[in-house]
C-alpha cells in the first residue's frame, strides 16, 4: 500500500514501526513514513477520497482565519 501512493517517499529512509504504549489489554502500534512535500489542496483532495472532508475544511479555515 505504500508504494502505490506517489506522496510516499521509501527511496532514502524506510518506514518504521514500533509499540508505543503498552496496557492491560491492549497495545498501541504505531506506524510512520516520509512524504515528500505536498500542496493543500493535495491534502484536501486526499481527505475528500478517505471521507474526512469535514477535518480538512475545518482545518484550512483554522489555518487561513
Amino acid at each position: 500500500m505504500l508504494t502505490s501512493s506517489a506522496t510516499v517517499l521509501l527511496k532514502y529512509d524506510l518506514p518504521y514501526c514500533y509499540l508505543s504504549r503498552i496496557g492491560s489489554s491492549f497495545v498501541e502500534l504505531t506506524m510512520g513514513y516520509n512524504l515528500r512535500n505536498t500542496t493543500m489542496a493535495e491534502i484536501c483532495t486526499a481527505s475528500r477520497r478517505d471521507n474526512q472532508e469535514a477535518w480538512c475544511c475545518s482545518w484550512q479555515e483554522m489555518t487561513l482565519g
